[in-house]
C-alpha cells in the first residue's frame, strides 16, 4: 500500500479509535492539522469533486469499511497521487506524526510489492495466487 493511502487510513483509524473510546485527547492537533493539510492539498491538485476526494470523504464516513479502503487505494493509484512529490511529503509528514502517538503507531503499516499480505496481532493473512507468475 502506498504512503498516501496508508496515512489516510491510519489517521482515520486513530481518530475513530479515539472517538469510540471517548479519548478525544489521543490525537494531538498537529496530527489533525497534518491530515487536514494532506486532504486540502489533494483537493487543490485533483479537485474537490474528484473521484479521489470523494473516496476520502466516503472513507471518513465509514472508516472501518474494507471496500472504501480499497476504493481509496484505487483512486490514489488512478490519479497517480502517490507519485506527486508534494503529496508524498505531506503523507510522510502525517505518518511521522501518527508514529508519535503510541495508540496509532501500531496501526501504521506499509507494504509494497506483489503477492504480499499483512495481518494485525491475533489475525491471519492469506495470499492466493491464481494463474502463472510473471
Amino acid at each position: 500500500m502506498d504512503p498516501v493511502t496508508t496515512s489516510i487510513i491510519a489517521f482515520l483509524a486513530a481518530v475513530g479509535g479515539a472517538a469510540s473510546t471517548a479519548a478525544q485527547g489521543i490525537v494531538p492537533d498537529i496530527v489533525k492539522d497534518s491530515y487536514a493539510g494532506l486532504k486540502s492539498l489533494i483537493k487543490r491538485k485533483f479537485g474537490e469533486k474528484s473521484e479521489l476526494s470523494g473516496a476520502i470523504g466516503a472513507l471518513e464516513q465509514k472508516p472501518q469499511s474494507a471496500g472504501k479502503r480499497l476504493t481509496l487505494e484505487e483512486e490514489v493509484r488512478e490519479a497517480s497521487a502517490h507519485e506527486d512529490p508534494e503529496i508524498q511529503a505531506a503523507a510522510e509528514d502525517l505518518l511521522q506524526h501518527l508514529r508519535s502517538i503510541p495508540e496509532a503507531a501500531r496501526i501504521v503499516q506499509s507494504i509494497q510489492g506483489n503477492y504480499n499480505a499483512q495481518a494485525g496481532p491475533g489475525a491471519t493473512a492469506v495470499v492466493n495466487i491464481h494463474g502463472q507468475l510473471e
